[in-house]
């Protein structure tokens, strides 16, 4: 079925979704358009299945065939291309996370993996994963596999009460969604929480076949307009909207959908006159291509740290266009209708089995290889040599607790990459050390009962009892301190200071490791804008030619954050005589200049701001050079 204003439905929506991913244009919910994606989906694919069960002519796999002949040959020359650019660029661990989404995106699984990454403070920055859009076509694959089974039980149920049924499971479901939405940030990319918005469109199909008296003209625009109206001033809203995404916001988005395809069916009006202009038209036959393009070049230039701006807008939105021309002509049109040529089995093995194989040996290569270093040329290869002598930090084992062991390094990520850094401490001292560490876990007293994390909590709590049973002599606290101050604002000084009270109050000295600096600033060597110095050294060992020096002023450290924490050291300092400061600030920036790298190794480990095995453990030597070792 193909109508015009259903075409420029689907160009608002992918407009909303690429205007929201530029960042710079006030569209702050335009996420919505996937929304209006599933709803477009599940009233075109229901019509296509409905015309076949009413003249029993359905075939299973004739649908599934043709459905795999429309989406994956775009989707697999996006891969390709898209590997090869991130094969240029990123680093080793955040390409392995890359392959790793890949994998499962060929199995129709991204949107389970990026769920399970979380959208939380402290995991991985899912602005630069070039395959984040593809969760949107792992919940299609997974509504494409039951729909057709779903529709033949109704149908045997009673064909006649079918839009009776759909309204049943569409209520059910709706309210099991909205349910659970606040079960965590992985909800936004369940297919369960998506099933209402499906069946929305499955009921329009079955409504559009039936002899509806309410539309007029004037009430089929009325209707259209107040529904149009509704999704640009929700796909506009700032704020508010995304929280526990799928929420009510998503229900009515749903139903304004639904009601612009309804009143469309039988009246032409004004909202479906204008969706019918010859601009929205192109714009929705190319949609799914822009979809598949646009993403990945956000990512990738913002993993590049190229920041977003109006111009990265335009130069991204011509691209996408551009390559959404050439993939529609040669890809999309090209093999969708031409599928019929190849059977069931043999699509499967070309689309599917092909893929995953390949997917699976990316993902094991990436992960022997520790994320190949040599694509990125035979001077990083070099380096390699220097991470394998510095292998053992990352063996140091993390909450394991010695008997013999009177120090303890303890907080979250930031604390686990000190570890070199103690380490070179402890060789020179010829003692050994504990590590309790966790992803987003500082130990904050009072942040326990906040965290809504049973492993948080456990790893704090065996710390306090560890550091209250006077087990320690030196307690050391690592953590990306500034941006917990950001979070925790005026709660993060008095939990804090009742941290350095429960060390002191046993009797240990308190070392406060202050943050390496956090790479995000602009960068001297290039025209570019580049917020991820990690990504700038590894571009200089790369291309020297064209990044030849990516170490950075220390003018943007006076940041909230940084302050902040300053500000309270300096308080705790003047309070507590034991404890003492590390700030690897100064032992990074030198002269007002910032290193990214070390004897031609660099500093930085991924674009979160962690740094090396190797760049850590020299910290501590070259912090050695000039101070007396604490922990003698």
């Amino acid at each position: 079925m193909y109508r015009n204003d259903i075409e420029g439905l689907r160009a608002l929506a992918v407009l909303f979704v690429l205007i929201f991913h530029s960042k710079t244009w006030g569209v702050g919910s335009g996420f919505i358009g996937v929304d209006i994606f599933f709803i477009i989906s599940g009233f075109l694919i229901t019509h296509g299945i409905k015309g076949k069960l009413d003249s029993n002519t359905l075939s299973v796999t004739d649908f599934w065939n043709k459905r795999l002949w429309r989406l994956q040959p775009l989707m697999l020359s996006m891969l390709v291309v898209t590997f090869v650019a991130v094969c240029i660029f990123y680093m080793p661990r955040d390409f392995t996370r890359f392959i790793k989404s890949l994998k499962q995106l060929t199995y129709f699984f991204s949107n389970n993996y990026f769920g399970s990454i979380g959208g939380g403070y402290f995991s991985p920055d899912t602005s630069v994963m070039p395959l984040l859009h593809t969760w949107s076509l792992s919940v299609e694959w997974l509504w494409y596999l039951i729909l057709p089974f779903l529709l033949i039980i109704i149908y045997k149920i009673s064909a006649k009460h079918a839009p009776v049924i759909l309204l049943a499971l569409t209520a059910i479901f709706a309210v099991v969604s909205l349910k659970f939405n606040g079960t965590g940030d992985g909800h936004y990319y369940s297919f369960v929480g998506r099933i209402f918005e499906f069946l929305i469109g499955t009921l329009v199909a079955y409504l559009c076949g039936k002899q509806i008296k309410l539309f007029s003209t004037v009430v089929s625009s009325i209707l259209s307009i107040i529904a149009i109206v509704i999704i640009v001033y929700i796909a506009i809203a700032p704020t508010g909207t995304s929280y526990s995404y799928p929420n009510i916001y998503t229900l009515i988005i749903c139903v304004c959908t639904a009601m612009i395809i309804l009143a469309g069916a039988y009246k032409t009006n004004v909202v479906s006159g204008i969706l019918s202009l010859k601009p929205f038209v192109l714009t929705g036959n190319l949609s799914y291509s822009i979809y598949i393009w646009h993403w990945p070049l956000f990512a990738i230039l913002h993993y590049a740290g190229i920041l977003p701006s109006w111009k990265r807008t335009v130069v991204v939105i011509i691209a996408s266009y551009i390559l959404a021309w050439l993939s529609y002509t040669f890809v999309e049109n090209k093999f969708r209708q031409n599928y019929k040529k190849y059977s069931f089995k043999k699509t499967v093995f070309i689309l599917f089995v092909l893929p995953f194989l390949v997917g699976f040996i990316l993902y094991e290569i990436a992960l022997i290889f520790d994320g190949v270093p040599q694509r990125l040329g035979q001077n990083y290869a070099q380096i390699t040599k220097i991470k394998q002598e510095y292998n053992y930090i990352s063996k140091i084992p993390i909450d394991t607790l010695t008997p013999s062991s009177d120090i303890l390094l303890v907080g979250d990520s930031f604390a686990e990459h000190y570890r070199g850094f103690v380490s070179a401490l402890a060789d020179d001292a010829g003692v050994t050390f504990d590590l309790i560490g966790g992803g987003g876990c500082p130990l904050l007293e009072g942040f326990i009962e906040r965290a809504n994390r049973a492993d948080c909590i456990d790893k704090q709590r065996t710390a306090i009892k560890n550091i209250n049973a006077k087990k320690y002599r030196v307690v050391i606290l690592g953590g990306v301190w500034p941006r917990h101050a950001k979070v925790l604002k005026e709660r993060f000084a008095p939990m804090l200071e009742e941290t350095v009270q429960t060390i002191v109050a046993s009797g240990a000295k308190p070392i406060f490791i202050n943050n390496n600096y956090d790479a995000g600033i602009y960068s001297t060597s290039t025209k570019l804008k580049l917020s991820n110095q990690g990504v700038c050294a590894s571009l200089h060992i790369t291309f020297p030619a064209i990044f030849n020096q990516c170490d950075f002023t220390d003018d943007t450290f006076d940041l909230p954050g940084n302050m902040l924490v300053l500000e309270v050291l300096n308080n705790l300092k003047a309070k507590y005589s034991e404890l003492m400061i590390i700030d690897l600030h100064d032992i990074q920036c030198k002269d007002g200049i910032c290193a990214t790298e070390i004897d031609g190794y660099p500093i930085y480990l991924d674009n979160a701001g962690h740094i090396t095995n190797y760049a850590s453990y020299r910290f501590g030597e070259m912090f050695l050079a000039t101070n007396e070792n604490p922990l003698k």
